[in-house]
This record gives C-alpha cells, sequence and structure tokens, in this order.
C-alpha cells in the first residue's frame, strides 16, 4: 500500500489544524480563509506510479482536469464529489531544481 502524505496550499495565511478523532481527519481553518483552492496528496515515487494512477482514474471514469509538471513535482488534478479540487502528486527528482532554483514556480502540461 502507497503512503499518503497531505501538502496544504493556499494563497492565504491561515491556522490549519489536522485532528485525528477515531481514525477520522477534522480540518479547521481560520476565518481568515475563505476557501481552500486544494490539496495534494502523495500518490508514489516516480512518473511511471503517477501514469499508473492515472490509468486508473481512466477506467473508473474519473475526470482529470489537468496534468501539469511543476518542475518540483508532478501532479494530476481532479475533483472529489462535492467539488473539491485535489492534486495527486509524486515529487521530482530533486537534482533536477536545486541545480536550477528558476525551475520551481512552473506549471507546465504533463504527457503521461
Amino acid at each position: 500500500m502507497t503512503s499518503v502524505r497531505a501538502r496544504w496550499r493556499s494563497s492565504r495565511p491561515a491556522t490549519r489544524t489536522m485532528t485525528s478523532r477515531s481514525s477520522k481527519s477534522a480540518l479547521r481553518i481560520s476565518n481568515r480563509v475563505r476557501a481552500l483552492h486544494h490539496f495534494a496528496l502523495q500518490v508514489g515515487d516516480s512518473v511511471n506510479e503517477l501514469a499508473e494512477v492515472q490509468r486508473t482514474l481512466s477506467s473508473e471514469a474519473v475526470a482529470v482536469h489537468m496534468a501539469l509538471d511543476h518542475r518540483v513535482s508532478q501532479g494530476l488534478y481532479v475533483s472529489d464529489p462535492d467539488g473539491n479540487l485535489i492534486e495527486l502528486y509524486v515529487d521530482a527528482d530533486q537534482q533536477v531544481w536545486r541545480q536550477d532554483p528558476s525551475t520551481v514556480a512552473n506549471s507546465d502540461p504533463l504527457s503521461l
């Protein structure tokens, strides 16, 4: 089973608290934030594993809104039934972006 790590991203400052109750997780965000743009879940360690996730999503008729190469990671964007945007991602090789930090702020199309 692949472990899943969440990375919370928001363009606005917020207080984020993750709590666990009976194997259920809750997210409490301060009143300063109006909406969460998306959250990200790491689904593997390679682009090949991300491609496998894409094939699984396709076989289950889950729409992939976009696939992006951020240089530090590559991700697929899907929505849950409530319309929340979810990024399913893998981290890129650190050597790629550590040698050229200007590559960090990218959102190029990704072909898998």
